[in-house]
């Protein structure tokens, strides 16, 4: 399937970091590693195309290869900062079957799931080296049925509060530290390229 040499031999040290990884997988994984790379981009279009190119096959074979390698039960995480919170948000993550992961701003308040009070998000985790997850309802305006994750680390002003759909023991709140490297990553293979 694969013709070209260079393409070849990233395959095989695909192949050899991923035993677990099936054939289509890694001819998947490799593809599209070795055309991000060399196309300084992350577009479906643009490495099917150089792909396509290099390794002499048709640009809708190389695409469809491309896109079926994914793995249909991976859980799918959107993480975004405070200031692009919207209940309206968290519901459309919801909608494709993605999992919000959403950071929240501590000035505003939440319930305990089956209580009556609200209290100040800024009590969930008031000192640094504390954590505290939980089924919550967010904001009185516009409330949220959700989960909410907290952890304040020493270091930081503030504490990380982020809201997701996932259960209590399926999420911790210092996934949220992912993010800056995601920002990064993104950056250097969009913008940046591989210098």
């Amino acid at each position: 399937m694969l013709q070209n040499k260079y393409l070849k031999d990233w395959s095989r040290i695909v192949s050899y970091h991923f035993p677990h990884l099936s054939l289509p997988e890694v001819i998947g994984l490799a593809s599209w590693s070795f055309g991000i790379v060399l196309t300084s981009s992350s577009s479906l279009t643009r490495v099917s195309e150089f792909i396509a190119k290099v390794n002499g096959e048709k640009v809708n074979t190389v695409r469809k290869r491309l896109k079926e390698w994914y793995q249909d039960d991976w859980q799918v995480i959107v993480s975004a900062d405070r200031g692009l919170y919207a209940d309206w948000l968290f519901a459309e993550i919801c909608t494709l079957n993605w999992h919000p992961f959403l950071r929240i701003n501590y000035h505003r308040t939440y319930r305990v799931r089956g209580e009556n009070e609200w209290q100040s998000l800024e009590t969930v985790v008031p000192q640094t080296a504390m954590s505290w997850s939980g089924l919550v309802t967010c904001f009185k305006t516009n409330p949220i049925d959700c989960t909410l994750l907290a952890c304040w680390s020493e270091g930081y002003k503030t504490p990380w509060l982020i809201i997701t759909d996932l259960e209590p023991e399926q999420g911790n709140a210092r996934w949220y530290s992912f993010r800056s490297w995601i920002e990064s990553s993104y950056r250097d293979v969009k913008s940046d390229g591989w210098q």
